[in-house]
């Protein structure tokens, strides 16, 4: 009988400690509808803002934490302010003795893409809150019949840039809808 109430007295204080840790998530102010439009996109990279616009909603889908609708009283207004691709460049005539003269290869690019997000009440333009996300991700080039050569593959570089703003999209809206719906 001792043992038994031992236990049923533990298993009441673990499940009523799991109560007191869990804390549910909800926007700032305890808003239940947002408005995301189209981000803004400051770079030269066409569309790239498509794919954070739609990450962030599909994030809110997902989470069901608040409704998307175009007459809420919030919005979440989003920019990509910068993405900068750096090559990896390398090649000399002792690298790649088949190459020409003073050929440049670029081997690997790293990819940062940096984003603002502000949350902003429609009734007084107030800006609620703010965050801004910064994140990389490398990749290669493009690879001919010599390990670690790249072509000059327009084509494939663009599809490149493409999917890995896609995966970074991916990466940073998680990463702000969490910032976004914490201790409120």
């Amino acid at each position: 009988m001792q043992l038994c109430l031992t236990i049923f007295i533990a298993f009441l204080s673990i499940s009523c400690a799991y109560e007191l840790g869990y804390k549910s998530k909800n926007l700032p102010g305890a808003h239940t509808q947002i408005k995301i439009p189209m981000f803004t996109n400051e770079t030269k990279i066409i569309g790239a803002e498509t794919y954070f616009t739609n990450e962030l909603k599909r994030q809110f889908y997902r989470s069901k934490i608040a409704n998307i609708s175009d007459d809420a009283p919030v919005k979440i207004v989003g920019k990509v302010r910068r993405i900068y691709i750096d090559q990896d460049a390398r090649g000399s005539k002792e690298d790649f003795p088949n190459l020409p003269a003073n050929t440049v290869i670029t081997t690997s690019y790293n990819m940062t893409i940096d984003v603002k997000i502000e949350m902003v009440r429609k009734a007084d333009a107030k800006v609620i809150w703010q965050s801004e996300f910064s994140d990389f991700l490398l990749y290669s080039g493009a690879q001919l019949k010599l390990e670690g050569v790249n072509s000059s593959n327009t084509l494939y570089n663009q599809s490149a840039v493409q999917n890995n703003i896609q995966k970074l999209a991916s990466i940073m809206m998680s990463e702000a809808h969490n910032r976004l719906t914490e201790n409120f």
